[in-house]
């Protein structure tokens, strides 16, 4: 429900063409998301792109979370200050220091996300950091201000460019995926959203930090529960049969051997399930030490074994 101000100010723009316009710069693409925020902060901040007379500007946007009687709930949008498209903004000629009573401050410290303000044209220099990232990386304010990008990424140097290239881009980029280095020498996979963000005239750029080192470890968890046997450890069926329908596979100079354990029942009806289980744990791992490292081992189905060996001279006869 917009006000006469704000229909003035958007003009024709629709509220998604403000939030991801070329000088927009938005924590959070879904609005829904800021609702967690809001039950602890009184106000988010974000930046978005409003047509005048002179062209596209940016504006400031405080959001903060209103009751109303007749709609309940409601995120209420008020533009704060607009940033003149004729302004010089330094690319490293001034340097940046935070204004703790600005919108943006309060905004960058109390969120609980892990958030890094980078300045691209000084090698990636770290020049801000929030509580929330300090406690994540167990860097003091100081020594953060001392790093740089590469020294946290494991990729070192070689993530400049890629940097450089998220520096570029108005609206920013979508997730990308990385494992950075704490303090401690420890290492954390994170998902990181950046994009450029203007500051006291200073262009810089605005980095949320997300830690999905344990949704790492579940999914490669689950993609090797997926694909092994859970008594031997063995690939299984399954891996087998996507190795050969797999579209690069060539059906051609490779060997399948077929194991078959004999009188395998016996061993369970005398000595019960758990002596057969140890006995096909000790046949796994001597067919395990018996081949090449090209070769594959699946657990075909209860005391069966099958061998695929793509280099066997076997083959070649």
């Amino acid at each position: 429900m917009p006000n006469q101000a704000s229909r003035t100010l958007s003009g024709e723009m629709s509220l998604n063409e403000m939030r991801n316009g070329i000088y927009s710069t938005c924590p959070e693409t879904q609005l829904q998301h800021y609702l967690r925020y809001l039950d602890t902060m009184s106000e988010i901040f974000e930046v978005w792109t409003l047509p005048t007379a002179n062209g596209l500007q940016s504006v400031y946007c405080k959001t903060t979370l209103i009751d109303t009687e007749d709609c309940g709930c409601l995120l209420l949008f008020e533009a704060v200050k607009l940033l003149a498209q004729n302004q010089s903004i330094h690319t490293g000629s001034r340097r940046y220091q935070r204004r703790n009573n600005g919108f943006f401050a309060r905004f960058f410290m109390t969120n609980t996300a892990p958030m890094l303000l980078i300045d691209p044209h000084k090698d990636g220099r770290i020049v801000d950091a929030n509580i929330a990232a300090l406690r994540f990386y167990h860097y003091s304010d100081e020594e953060m201000r001392t790093k740089h990008t590469w020294q946290i990424n494991t990729l070192g140097r070689d993530v400049i460019p890629i940097m450089n290239n998220i520096a570029n881009l108005p609206g920013g980029h979508k997730p990308l995926n990385f494992t950075h280095i704490l303090a401690d020498g420890s290492l954390r996979h994170v998902q990181t959203y950046a994009g450029p963000v203007v500051l006291y005239n200073i262009r810089l750029m605005l980095c949320i930090i997300h830690d999905i080192t344990e949704e790492v470890h579940l999914k490669k968890e689950l993609e090797f529960s997926a694909a092994h046997d859970p008594l031997t450890g063995l690939l299984n069926r399954r891996e087998f049969h996507r190795l050969v329908e797999a579209p690069t596979f060539i059906p051609r100079g490779y060997c399948l051997l077929l194991i078959d354990i004999d009188h395998f029942k016996s061993i369970n009806d005398i000595h019960g399930h758990q002596k057969g289980d140890e006995v096909l744990l000790v046949l796994s791992r001597i067919l395990e030490t018996s081949v090449d490292r090209e070769d594959k081992i699946y657990r075909w189905g209860g005391e069966e074994f099958l061998l695929f060996l793509p280099h066997s001279p076997i083959a070649a006869r």
